[in-house]
C-alpha cells in the first residue's frame, strides 16, 4: 500500500501509544480513506480483522526507498522477490487463521 514506510498496518487500523506514528496514519487516511482506517470499520462491524506489517514497513521498519530497493535486489539475487515475500507471508496469516476454531 504505497511507499510510505513508517507505517504499515496503521495505514488500516488507527495506531496508539506511539504520536509519531498516529500522525502519520491519519494524514495517509485523511488523503486516501476520508479519514477513516478500514481495518477499524470493519471491527467495528463485527468482522475479524488482521494486518500485519510487511518487510520494511512499519514495525518491521522503517526503511527509506534506497533500503527497500537494496531488500528487493538482495532477494532477487536469492531467487526471490520481496513482493512474492509479502504474498508468501499473508498465505501463513491466512494459514493461521484457518487453525483457529469458530462458533
Amino acid at each position: 500500500m504505497g511507499s510510505k514506510f513508517d507505517i504499515g498496518k496503521e495505514k488500516l487500523i488507527r495506531p496508539w501509544n506511539d504520536a509519531a506514528r498516529l500522525a502519520s496514519a491519519e494524514a495517509w487516511a485523511d488523503k486516501f480513506f476520508s479519514g477513516r482506517f478500514i481495518g477499524d470499520e470493519l471491527a467495528q462491524r463485527g468482522y475479524v480483522v488482521i494486518a500485519i506489517d510487511s518487510p520494511g514497513w512499519g514495525d518491521r521498519g522503517p526503511m527509506v526507498y534506497e533500503q527497500q530497493q537494496a531488500l528487493a535486489s538482495n532477494y532477487f539475487n536469492l531467487g526471490r522477490s520481496l513482493a512474492g515475500e509479502v504474498a508468501y507471508e499473508d498465505l501463513r496469516t491466512v494459514d493461521f487463521l484457518s487453525t483457529l476454531k469458530t462458533g
